[in-house]
């Protein structure tokens, strides 16, 4: 009984924020500092599908709380990695407004956090979030060809992959994690 009720209300919101805030800081922390490619980005990118699920699950006003804080946390850590000034401000309007759009895209089909029961919902929630990951890869590809002197065709591919391949495991994730029915879900 009690291990049910520590997951409702307020207090729960509160517990959810500082769990995904964690999350996402040792999650970026790893992409960032221990998996970049020679092109310069992560290899791996679950960051944004992690944070479009918080966005998702959260309250509007702690919603935004991630959002500043994911928003401070990716520019210390591209920083700290040694990301350029420019590159660091792409990466992080791109990550934020990827998980953003998605969290948007997610709430008008679902009209609440979906629950992710079987694989057939994963799927669905990952088919609504790919468009919008392969649209803003594309846009992060051509904006960070001449900053990186690496040719197009090669940062469309890494774009698309990193970021596809992240939020295909980063989406699914958080929402099943991070869903307080979870003991009577999955």
């Amino acid at each position: 009984m009690w291990a049910l009720k520590r997951f409702e209300g307020e207090a729960r919101q509160t517990r959810l924020l500082l769990a995904l805030i964690f999350a996402y800081a040792v999650t970026i922390a790893y992409c960032d500092l221990l998996t970049r490619g020679p092109s310069g980005m992560a290899t791996l990118w679950p960051c944004n599908g992690l944070l479009a699920g918080g966005l998702v699950l959260l309250t509007p006003r702690r919603s935004l709380i991630l959002l500043a804080v994911s928003t401070v946390s990716h520019v210390l850590l591209d920083r700290l990695g040694g990301t350029a000034p420019a590159m660091t401000a792409l990466f992080t309007v791109l990550d934020t407004l990827e998980a953003a759009l998605i969290a948007v895209v997610l709430r008008r089909a679902f009209g609440w956090p979906p629950r992710l029961k079987n694989l057939a919902q994963a799927l669905r929630v990952v088919g609504l979030a790919l468009p919008v990951t392969a649209m803003l890869a594309v846009i992060g590809a051509f904006a960070s060809a001449p900053m990186l002197n690496v040719s197009l065709p090669v940062l469309v591919k890494n774009w698309m992959f990193v970021n596809a391949l992240g939020m295909t495991a980063g989406l699914p994730i958080a929402l099943i994690l991070f869903d307080p029915r979870i003991q009577r879900g999955f």
